[in-house]
């Protein structure tokens, strides 16, 4: 399946929902947008694996590090619906402090 972003605003905060297959060009992908958002300004971003097929090591690593960037700058950033793939590789390799699934 190809990689998509779907970007959904609501009042008070933004979603990217995403689906497909995620590994290093498709994580810059996000992270363009990511850095979208941040620039103007929102507080508030959720980003929806619901559609996510499969996501690489290295693409949790780099989520780790926009989540830690959001928060030096006050702001939020969750994932909601990551595969249990995704949960097992965040807990392999330590990553579960930055990337706490949203609930």
């Amino acid at each position: 399946m190809r990689f998509y972003i779907q970007r959904i605003t609501r009042e008070s905060f933004h979603v990217l929902s995403v689906g497909g297959y995620m590994g290093n060009e498709e994580c810059r992908k996000l992270e363009a947008e990511l850095e979208e958002l941040h620039q103007q300004g929102h507080k508030h971003v959720i980003i929806d694996f619901v559609a996510l097929t499969f996501i690489t090591s290295a693409s949790l690593s780099r989520l780790s590090e926009q989540v830690r960037r959001f928060q030096r700058a006050k702001c939020e950033l969750k994932l909601a619906g990551l595969p249990p793939l995704a949960i097992r590789l965040i807990k392999v390799g330590g990553l579960e402090s930055a990337l706490k699934p949203a609930e």
